[in-house]
Parts: C-alpha cells; structure tokens; sequence
C-alpha cells in the first residue's frame, strides 16, 4: 500500500522544483488574519534587481487553514506565489505539524501535561496514523465534505506520512540518511520502520511506523520547519523558504548545511 498510495503525492518537472514561502499571518484589529508580506521573493537571483511586491488577491481555502491565502505578484519578475502559513505546503489539505498562524507553539493542553503524547499530532496530517497505530479505521462508506475523514483520506495521509518521516520501504538509503539528520532522529528509529513495512505494509503498521518516528521527534519549535525541509528531500514539495519579518529577510531552509558524516545511530 505504501508504494502504490504514494505515486500521487511525487512530483516531477516543474512542481518537484518550485519553491514556496511560509510567512506568519497575523490578526489586524478588524480580526482578520493577514499575511506578513516579503520584501522579496523566491524569484530574486544574486545580484539581479530587486523585487517588487504586492498583494495580487487571495485565495479561500475550505481544507488546511481555514481562511483565505494570500497570493503576491513581483512586478519586477513577473513572477505570483502563494503565501503559506507555518506548518502549511503546497497542495497540503492538513497541516504537517500544529502551529499558530503567526508562527507561535500550539501545545494541547493535554500534551502539556504530558497525559497524552500523541495530542500534538492532533488535526495534522499525521492524524491519520496515529489513528491507524491504535486500529481506528476512519470511514469506508462514502467521502463526506471537503477534509471530511474517510478511508480514502487516511490512505493517502498515510502514504505522505511514511515519506515525510522517512520510513517508506523505497526511499533510497541517502535520502532517508537526510531527513534523518533533519529531524534530529537516529537513522535506524527510520530503518526499523521501513523494514516492518516490508514485511507487514498494512495500514496499522504504516501508522506504527510513523508513530514510532513522532514519538522521538526532539521537542523543539524548529520541528515545523524541520518537516518542510524533509518535504522536499523526499520530493513532496518544492524548497521551502520562510519570510523572516524582524530581520526582513528571505531566508531558505534549512538555515544550515546538512553534515556531511553519517547520522548517528547509522
């Protein structure tokens, strides 16, 4: 299931290389959420002209974050792209981690209290195998709404799931290496992973994998970013950019190059 599921969510040409940016969107005293708007975008090349950019009209959303996207223009590139909310990517229907629209912790108040680990992972796209590791199927009669849970969904969250985490069985050993080091997690935790789903690749243990991954995540605020980066690595989504409003700068991910000796735990 984790191979076939998956093949949807690959991207190729264009789309496995376009770059997106996540800003925080703000309230404004009239209550609606705002975009920080960059100062330049993912179209400025070094030494070329500077952009210019402005607000070319929003999108509504009824999946994902649940007000409208903010979509710019730089009139010097001729170039629009869409303004992300943190934890938020391109042709995602569920967030890849819990995060304030301005970019702040979002922390269930049972997490908090360390009752209940798995809550963080709660309204994510990793909802569903959390679910699948405790045998709870979503519904098989029907589709539903928009973001509505269905059987269906939770195949295709699982398959992005694996991939995010580095646990599918067919991701190539550097990569998985990579998104291990991004997440700060000992290459055999993704191994291990992988390898029970060559043997059992049901939906439970898709869920199990990955849970076992989420489980040893460090806790730490960079764990959004963290998932945008692996995103890409494993080809999700093109390179992720993040708009820093205070240093009002334009700044790709990761912030760091990745080490060049093996991970640990390898």
């Amino acid at each position: 299931m984790a191979g076939q599921a998956v093949s949807g969510y690959l991207l190729s040409g264009a789309a496995a290389t376009r770059a997106f940016v996540v800003t925080p969107y703000v309230a404004r005293p009239c209550g609606v959420l705002e975009a920080e708007v960059p100062r330049e975008g993912v179209c400025r090349t070094a030494g070329g002209p500077a952009c210019r950019i402005a607000v070319h009209h929003y999108r509504e959303r009824v999946t994902g974050p649940c007000f409208p996207l903010t979509v710019v223009r730089c009139a010097v590139h001729g170039r629009a792209f869409t303004l992300y909310p943190p934890g938020h990517v391109p042709y995602g229907r569920r967030a890849v981690a819990l995060v304030a629209p301005d970019g702040g912790e979002v922390v269930p108040a049972e997490a908090s209290r360390g009752a209940d680990p798995v809550a963080a992972w709660s309204g994510t796209v990793f909802q569903a195998a959390v679910d699948a590791a405790f045998g709870r199927a979503w519904p098989r009669d029907g589709e539903g709404g928009p973001g509505a849970p269905s059987w269906r969904t939770q195949r295709r969250h699982l398959a992005r799931g694996a991939r995010l985490l580095g646990v599918e069985p067919d991701l190539d050993e550097t990569t998985r290496g990579q998104v291990a080091r991004e997440l700060g997690v000992v290459l055999l935790a993704l191994r291990a992973g992988a390898d029970r789903l060559r043997v059992r690749p049901g939906y439970r243990a898709l869920g199990e994998a990955q849970l076992g991954v989420l489980l040893k995540l460090p806790a730490s605020p960079a764990t959004p970013r963290r998932l945008l980066v692996t995103g890409h690595l494993t080809r999700l989504w093109g390179p992720p950019h993040a708009w820093e409003p205070g240093l009002r700068a334009l700044r790709r991910l990761p912030f760091r190059p990745f080490p060049t000796g093996p991970p640990a735990g390898g």
